[in-house]
């Protein structure tokens, strides 16, 4: 942010600060259970990390600078996905989109404050090519799904306490007043 303003671009730079995942573990497999000694970074109250989907493995920040496009202090609990950063940028430079389908839908009218809600009503949350959640605005459905699939490297545990352990009915959470996912309401 210094060297744009030393080189004269700060007020017409984009600048997006964001992750495509949440806190990595520094021992993606064996038979240790996951704990913050072996932990780089700390999901707060979300539950899960990286190469989970839990809300602490794929939830992070979206942070924008963007003068003349989005209010300063502007906030929103709206979801904005990395996939939906090519067709927002095509449509701010009115550059037309791949001819080949893609997964991103543009997000520039909640990015200007024309709109107060995401251009995504549900999102699917998969590990490799396995669908493992689906949530919308208030509520996320978890799936039952196996520890050891075998779509998952070879059947090794990915990472205990996390997706290695086997879920084995529907879990349904309120992310409006649960995001750590602690309360299963699926009943």
């Amino acid at each position: 942010m210094q060297k744009l303003s030393e080189w004269g671009l700060a007020d017409n730079t984009m600048v997006i600060f964001t992750s495509d995942n949440g806190p990595w573990h520094l021992k993606l497999r064996g038979d240790n259970p996951v704990s913050q000694h072996n932990r780089a970074g700390n999901p707060g109250p979300l539950r899960g990390q990286k190469t989970e989907t839990w809300e602490g493995g794929c939830r992070t920040p979206f942070v924008i600078k963007a003068p003349g496009l989005t209010p300063a202090g502007t906030e929103t609990d709206e979801i904005i996905r990395i996939v939906d950063l090519l067709p927002t940028f095509s449509a701010l430079t009115g550059a037309k989109n791949p001819s080949a389908k893609i997964d991103g839908v543009s997000q520039l009218p909640l990015l200007t404050g024309t709109s107060q809600k995401s251009a995504v009503d549900y999102h699917f949350y998969y590990f490799q090519n396995h669908l493992q959640a689906v949530r919308n605005d208030r509520y996320k459905l978890v799936l039952p799904r196996h520890a050891f699939a075998p779509w998952a490297y070879g059947k090794q545990k990915m990472n205990e306490g996390g997706q290695s352990k086997n879920i084995t009915d529907y879990a349904l959470y309120d992310m409006k007043t649960d995001v750590g996912e602690t309360t299963n309401i699926a009943s």
